[in-house]
């Protein structure tokens, strides 16, 4: 299944896949600088997120099915791992270039709905906490 397949739950598109609010107290400059380098991790943050989308929804399915060989459950668990932690490094990068080219840190770790506009723990709240300050 491909990770931009529109028919697993989640991979529609929407007209903004990755939010993440600006501090009202930015100046302009901030602000533009912000606004260019979320645009710039934008493209991979959504393909990561769709990539996640499609195993979980591949996982979801081989679980309940009776002849799903146990390796493959494996096989996806690893795939969920890896694409999180790309998720958490691309996430410590977005963090590290706010902070050195905008002049802020969103601290993500302190948020309690995904970047992605949904509820629930996706195990992003960490991503800024390892990243030197």
């Amino acid at each position: 299944m491909l990770a931009d397949d529109e028919s697993i739950p989640g991979n529609a598109p929407t007209a903004s896949e990755f939010f993440l609010p600006l501090p009202p107290d930015l100046s302009p400059e901030q602000s533009s600088a912000a606004k260019k380098i979320i645009t710039e991790a934008e493209p991979r943050l959504t393909a990561l997120r769709r990539e996640m989308n499609a195993t979980l929804f591949e996982l979801h399915n081989l679980s309940f099915a009776v002849d799903t060989p146990p390796e493959e459950l494996g096989i996806l668990g690893r795939r969920l791992v890896a694409t999180r932690n790309a998720i958490l490094a691309e996430l410590q990068q977005l963090c590290r270039r706010l902070e050195q080219e905008a002049g802020f840190n969103p601290g993500l770790e302190f948020r309690r709905t995904c970047v992605f506009q949904h509820s629930g723990h996706c195990g992003h709240r960490a991503a800024c906490a390892t990243s030197p300050r």
